[in-house]
């Protein structure tokens, strides 16, 4: 008799065993693909997915497409007529952004050229060279003042197009107004860079640090600063506020 309950519990066993060890879906044994890397749950032989790889080969692809311009020095990026020499080497989203503007020349890099007014302007009058956004960007000529000095100050206005009018707009304590470059006056030979100075649109208090008018001086114009303030206009008046009116008290040597 006890031979008989060893013998059956031994076969118990040996079905467990088997019947545990096969393939778990349904009986159907899964074979791999031919070059024995890939199997049917979509895994490669090191446990990888399959469709993750795909999804990163795609996204390569696309960042390269997209990164066409990315990588190319400024020089280059002004030869590729799809990529705007502003340094970002970007491509161009419209047709300004695509305008090559006009290149300093003698200049170490690649910049704009403000010598002969708007650079993009000069290639395309439809476009204006952008100082907030570093490229050429469409023309929209501003011809009121805003509200506000903070919104005046918020806005783009292309000073050196030829069709934007003059602008001059006052505000409490301060003023908006397309501004003109310091004047050369003399002394030793400034660069390239320094030349190429750009009449822009500048917002600024009535009084410098200096405590001098930021306006232009205009002899005879009403003042009230004190009698001993000397203010310098252009490169030789010397100007001061005698009896409440702007009067040249002297004019300075030329430099060298």
């Amino acid at each position: 008799m006890c031979s008989v309950l060893f013998t059956a519990f031994a076969f118990s066993l040996a079905c467990g065993s088997t019947a545990t060890s096969g393939p778990q879906n349904g009986g159907q044994q899964v074979d791999p693909d031919e070059d024995g890397t890939t199997v049917e749950d979509g895994t490669t032989a090191d446990g990888e997915s399959a469709s993750d790889d795909a999804v990163a080969d795609d996204t390569v692809a696309g960042d390269t497409a997209t990164d066409a311009c990315a990588g190319l020095a400024p020089p280059s990026c002004g030869e590729n007529p799809g990529c705007v020499f502003d340094g970002a080497c970007r491509v161009a989203n419209d047709v300004c952004e695509g305008v090559h503007p006009v290149p300093l020349a003698g200049a170490y890099g690649v910049q704009p050229s403000f010598r002969q007014g708007d650079p993009c302007g000069q290639v395309n009058r439809e476009c204006a060279w952008s100082f907030r956004r570093g490229f050429c960007v469409p023309f929209v000529a501003q011809s009121a003042c805003p509200a506000g000095r903070e919104e005046a100050a918020e806005t783009d206005v292309h000073c050196m197009h030829p069709d934007q009018p003059a602008l001059d707009c006052p505000y409490d304590g301060g003023w908006c107004a397309c501004r003109r470059p310091a004047p050369y006056c003399g002394g030793a030979a400034p660069s390239p860079e320094v030349l190429n100075q750009a009449t822009g649109w500048a917002c600024m208090d009535d009084l410098g640090a200096d405590g001098c008018p930021t306006r232009p001086i205009e002899s005879g114009a009403r003042c009230s600063v004190d009698r001993e303030r000397q203010c310098i206009q252009g490169c030789s008046s010397l100007y001061q506020c005698v009896r409440r009116r702007w009067r040249v008290t002297a004019h300075l040597p030329p430099r060298p």
